[in-house]
């Protein structure tokens, strides 16, 4: 039996409390054994978080949880796995990363998108799950018009 793949499947999820809409593709859906998926996002470059996607691993780890959440509200799946794949990485042993998506992690996932969103609401822009992540404000898109002396 082959497997199938959704390629570039369109979400929106609501976290309710927060009234917090969150809209996106997901790169792929692998259909493992329907209900079960994994979860695949490719990233261009290579597996260095200076020289490939600028991502550490904790905040791929969070954007293939948002994509699991959805997948399990909206779509109707049950996220088993997620995995990471970089197109430009040429050490096989680092082109595939595995994340973990267990029904913990998906919960911390919720919780980091609930606490965000009051951050931003409450207008604390210097919070969030970027905040440990060294050099943000030389990759952050709004450096241009953002108030932070580093930036």
């Amino acid at each position: 039996q082959s497997l199938e793949y959704e390629p570039e499947r369109e979400f929106e999820t609501l976290i309710k409390e927060e009234q917090l809409l969150i809209s996106g593709a997901i790169d792929v859906v692998r259909l493992d054994d329907p209900p079960r998926v994994t979860i695949v996002d490719f990233k261009s470059g290579d597996a260095d978080e200076e020289t490939g996607s600028g991502l550490t691993k904790e905040l791929m780890a969070m954007q293939i949880g948002v994509y699991g959440l959805a997948a399990a509200h909206e779509l109707e799946y049950e996220p088993q796995h997620g995995l990471v794949r970089y197109i430009g990485e040429r050490n096989p042993d680092r082109a595939e990363v595995p994340v973990d998506l267990t029904d913990e992690q998906l919960t911390n996932v919720r919780n980091q998108l609930v606490e965000t969103a009051r951050n931003i609401r409450e207008r604390q822009f210097n919070h969030g799950p970027s905040e440990k992540s060294e050099g943000r404000c030389a990759r952050c898109d709004f450096k241009n018009i953002c108030r932070l002396s580093q930036a």
